[in-house]
C-alpha cells in the first residue's frame, strides 16, 4: 500500500466506527479490502436520502446517493451512499 492509503484506511475505519455510533443501523455496502481507502459506501435504511445529502453538505461531509435517473425510481431508502472522508 502506498503512504497515502495507508495514512487514509485508518481515517475510514474511523469514519466507518462513528457512523455506527451514530446511526446503529446503518449498513456497511462492500468489504473492507474490496474498496478503495478513501472511500466508504454505507446505506442508511429509513433515511430520508435527501434530507441526510443536504445534512452532511452543510456539515462539510461530501456525499452522493445513488442515481435516480439509473434507478427509475425514488426509493425511501437511500441505495447507495458514499462518503467520501478528506482528512487535511
Amino acid at each position: 500500500a502506498s503512504n497515502e492509503s495507508a495514512r487514509l484506511l485508518p481515517l475510514r475505519e474511523k469514519l466507518w466506527a462513528a457512523t455506527q455510533a451514530a446511526f446503529p443501523g446503518a449498513i456497511r455496502n462492500g468489504t473492507p479490502e474490496d474498496c478503495l481507502t478513501n472511500t466508504l459506501n454505507v446505506s442508511f435504511p429509513g433515511f430520508d436520502g435527501e434530507a441526510l445529502l443536504i445534512s452532511l453538505d452543510l456539515a462539510g461531509i461530501a456525499a452522493s446517493s445513488g442515481c435516480r435517473r439509473c434507478h427509475g425510481f425514488n426509493s425511501i431508502f437511500v441505495p447507495a451512499w458514499r462518503l467520501i472522508f478528506h482528512a487535511m
